[in-house]
């Protein structure tokens, strides 16, 4: 795992936490709470570090692409070992990080 989140992921997954929110348990909201905070931070964090120049676009473009593709090998031991939730959330994963590198 690169541990790098690109704007349009971050994005991405910040709505599945809010769809997570809207249809989880009482007891289960908080968690999924918590991942919405700190995916928002890290958003933040990327936005201020774009702002300062501390990522430049050559560098952001290259660990997005990076991460693609880990994503991308990683969605397909997932189908390969059967896991069809977790292979369907990779790929959505995927075309979000695909949507910002095409765009």
């Amino acid at each position: 795992d690169t541990g790098f989140m690109c704007y349009g992921l971050l994005v991405h997954e910040i709505g599945v936490c809010d769809k997570h929110i809207a249809n989880a348990a009482p007891d289960e909201k908080e968690g999924f709470q918590g991942m919405k905070e700190a995916l928002e931070g890290r958003l933040e964090l990327l936005e201020l570090s774009i702002n300062l120049g501390t990522i430049d676009q050559a560098s952001y473009v290259t660990q997005t692409k990076e991460a693609l593709q880990h994503e991308s090998e990683r969605a397909i031991l997932l189908k390969q070992k059967g896991q069809t939730q977790e292979y369907q959330a990779a790929i959505e994963r995927v075309k979000a990080m695909k949507k910002e590198l095409d765009g």
